[in-house]
């Protein structure tokens, strides 16, 4: 579009939202993949405690709705974002994200802290046919904003990898809970990844409880040195990254 910021971040970005409760426009494609706001998404304090991220409440079934954005099977793509989780202890929290349901196959990660001690939680991803493609352990529970990157690289075994407030990337883990993300069948005509929720399971209809801020989505794989970009030390970058 003319006039917008250029740099390598830009390349491949299919959409960027700034969550901070109030703007629902997608910053990459204004007018395609615009936020509706489902039951009134609030604001809170955003990442460093400078500016508004948007706030979710899951007793009152809040999130955000856009047209689905599917990736293609056997494809790079990049998601990163910014999560506050308020439940701790041994509570299972709603998703960050998820892809609509369609005749069983979805996509979603949520936040598990059922086994855990509070300190422990772990993160899930499953594919499109309902198989869980990777459990990561070893996760800081709520009370502070984490930056998460999730990012698919096709051409590498374990190709769902995560990174943490600027570690990674952590690849699949556990017994039972290392399956390879493109491993899984996939079935015929429909993608194995795509996204249509924010703040919800819309399968199983898990509601997040917490905040969600910076949420982009790249048809690529970001680069090592990209996602600390992203990170940036812990204080985030919003749009247009500095460019």
């Amino acid at each position: 579009m003319a006039g917008a910021p250029y740099g390598p971040l830009m390349e491949n970005l299919e959409s960027w939202w700034e969550l901070d409760g109030v703007d629902l426009e997608n910053k990459a494609s204004p007018g395609t993949h615009d936020l509706t706001d489902v039951n009134t998404v609030g604001t809170r304090t955003g990442v460093g405690g400078v500016g508004s991220a948007a706030d979710f409440i899951a007793a009152n079934e809040e999130s955000y709705l856009f047209d689905r954005v599917a990736f293609a099977d056997q494809t790079d793509w990049t998601i990163a974002y910014w999560v506050y989780h308020d439940i701790s202890g041994s509570a299972s929290d709603g998703a960050h994200f998820s892809d609509d349901q369609t005749s069983g196959h979805y996509s979603y990660i949520y936040w598990d802290g059922e086994t855990t001690d509070g300190t422990d939680h772990r993160a899930m991803m499953y594919n499109c046919n309902q198989h869980r493609s990777t459990w990561i352990g070893v996760m800081v529970g709520g009370a502070a904003w984490h930056h998460y990157v999730w990012r698919n690289v096709d051409s590498e075994y374990f190709n769902l990898q995560v990174f943490i407030d600027g570690v990674g990337p952590i690849f699949q883990d556990g017994a039972g809970y290392g399956k390879i993300f493109a491993g899984n069948s996939t079935p015929v005509g429909v993608s194995c990844f795509g996204l249509r929720n924010l703040g919800r399971e819309q399968a199983q209809a898990r509601w997040l409880d917490g905040g969600l801020q910076w949420f982009g989505m790249w048809s690529r794989k970001l680069e090592d040195a990209e996602v600390t970009e992203l990170y940036n030390s812990g204080a985030g970058l919003g749009w247009p990254f500095g460019y």
